[in-house]
């Protein structure tokens, strides 16, 4: 049981590590998300057409 456990706690761990890299990252991009928000949304409607004409 210990070993069961080690071995869902540390990938747990490796993923909180991840969210915490990604959000800090998106808080620096934050910064210059003016500029990016029509390539971000561009990209959005060329990969999901369908959702985003619904949507709008």
């Amino acid at each position: 049981m210990e070993m069961n456990e080690q071995n869902t706690t540390i990938p747990i761990t490796i993923l909180i590590c991840a969210l915490l890299l990604f959000s800090s990252a998106m808080f620096f991009t934050m910064k210059n998300i003016d500029k990016n928000v029509q390539v971000i949304v561009d990209r959005i409607e060329y990969l999901l057409p369908d959702t985003t004409k619904v949507k709008r």
